[in-house]
């Protein structure tokens, strides 16, 4: 899975916009109107992320370097400052969530 760093705080993960700090000494990814953890998100979002990236490849669309220059530039479509809305079928709580797991 790509991950690239655009702006302080700020990463391409796959072709998902993120914000992500370390709250309570643990790193946290910004996702509707809370945090969850790192390893979290990586468990709900990666294989989201790995489809897409697949089938763009498949449909000969991805270049990686040419999307995260459109991201930097803000000319891609979905470059929304670190929003991350749940997959299809899930719902995010409002709210911050706690990590102190």
């Amino acid at each position: 899975m790509p991950i690239r760093r655009l702006d302080p705080g700020f990463y391409l993960f796959g072709t998902r916009k993120i914000f992500a700090k370390v709250m309570n000494m643990k790193l946290v990814v910004r996702v509707g109107g809370g945090y969850m953890s790192f390893a979290e998100f990586i468990e709900t979002y990666a294989h989201v992320e790995l489809n897409k990236i697949n089938e763009l490849k498949s449909q000969g669309n991805w270049d990686l370097e040419l999307y995260i220059k459109q991201m930097l530039d803000g000319t891609h479509a979905n470059n929304n400052r670190g929003s991350s809305a749940a997959p299809t079928g899930g719902r995010m709580s409002q709210g911050r969530r706690s990590i102190n797991n």
